[in-house]
Parts: C-alpha cells; sequence; structure tokens
C-alpha cells in the first residue's frame, strides 16, 4: 500500500479513466509508478509519448530493450 494518493483503477474517472482503459487494451500493465502520476493526467500522456518516441525510434530491439529492463532491475534490486 502507497503512501501517495493515487487514484486507483476502479476509481478513476474521466482523462484518468481513459488512460487506464486505453492502457490495459493495449496490454500495458497498470503499474503503481503509473498509478503514482494518476494525479496528473497530462504528465502520464507526456511519459507514454516519451516511452513511445524510444519505442519507435530506437536502434534496440524490443528483446534487447526488455532484457536492459531486467538486467538493470536486477542490478538495483527493483521489482520492475
Amino acid at each position: 500500500m502507497t503512501w501517495i494518493h493515487v487514484v486507483e483503477e476502479s476509481e478513476a474517472t474521466g482523462e484518468m479513466a481513459d488512460i487506464y482503459r486505453e492502457a490495459t487494451e493495449q496490454g500495458r500493465f497498470i503499474s503503481n509508478v503509473r498509478k503514482a502520476a494518476s494525479l496528473n493526467p497530462s504528465a502520464i500522456r507526456a511519459l507514454d509519448s516519451l516511452g513511445a518516441s524510444f519505442r519507435e525510434n530506437s536502434p534496440i530491439s524490443h528483446r534487447h530493450r526488455e532484457m536492459l529492463a531486467v538486467v538493470t532491475s536486477v542490478i538495483n534490486r527493483c521489482q520492475y
């Protein structure tokens, strides 16, 4: 349980509900990091846009990006 006030998926309305629905429809996980930014939907949209830019314009394959994320998380002892 987080001490930061977040908008849970079941409580989301308006733009935040749209963001959660779009992520779910695209098969993306609704992480606690995303929920921590849920009070600022425009920030989430900006982060999604940045992430999409990295994915679309990357010389690194999806498989290799995932591998880098896993290795980085293990090194940092991060659950994500």
